[in-house]
């Protein structure tokens, strides 16, 4: 079903409580990691924060960001870099309601990711975001402005980190 919607209709805010069961992704991993974990990895673990988007009040997806560094031998080492690793922001997982799919939600979430990298580029450095893909969501990402990391010799579904 397409659902028509402005920026207005929108709002991302933190998880604020365990979310329920009924949020239901069209990839049961998605499903599984925001409905069993998301909330223990964002309030007890402080090891990623959940923040959910709300269309006019109703959740429809997810992102959850943590830290991640990159070795500077998976990527090209810029000039004037004096350290061995890179700060950057890790898109850890991201779904939309199965029911709000093909909507333009998963971009806008997207977005919300490389926007709060960049804040924290100003405040305590941040060069790139970084996610791991299943192969078949690729060229999805590649959309997004990610590219496949050519230096990584891990599976080929590895994407080089989206520059800011």
């Amino acid at each position: 079903m397409k659902t028509e919607w402005t920026e207005d209709d929108l709002e991302i805010e933190k998880l604020s409580a365990a979310p329920s069961d009924d949020f239901e992704c069209p990839r049961q991993e998605q499903t599984e990691y925001f409905v069993k974990h998301a909330w223990a990895d964002h309030q007890q673990q402080s090891i990623s924060v959940t923040y959910v988007l709300r269309f006019k009040g109703q959740l429809v997806g997810y992102v959850t960001l943590t830290m991640d560094e990159i070795p500077l031998a998976k990527l090209e080492r810029p000039e004037g870099v004096a350290f061995s690793r890179l700060p950057a922001v890790k898109l850890a997982q991201m779904g939309v309601h199965k029911d709000f799919n093909g909507n333009g939600f998963g971009p806008e979430l997207v977005t919300f990711a490389v926007l709060t990298a960049l804040e924290l580029r100003e405040k305590i450095g941040c060069r790139y975001v970084t996610l791991d893909a299943n192969g078949d969501l690729v060229e999805w990402y590649k959309k997004q402005g990610f590219v496949l990391n050519d230096k990584d010799n891990e599976a080929s579904s590895s994407l080089k980190p989206r520059s800011l």
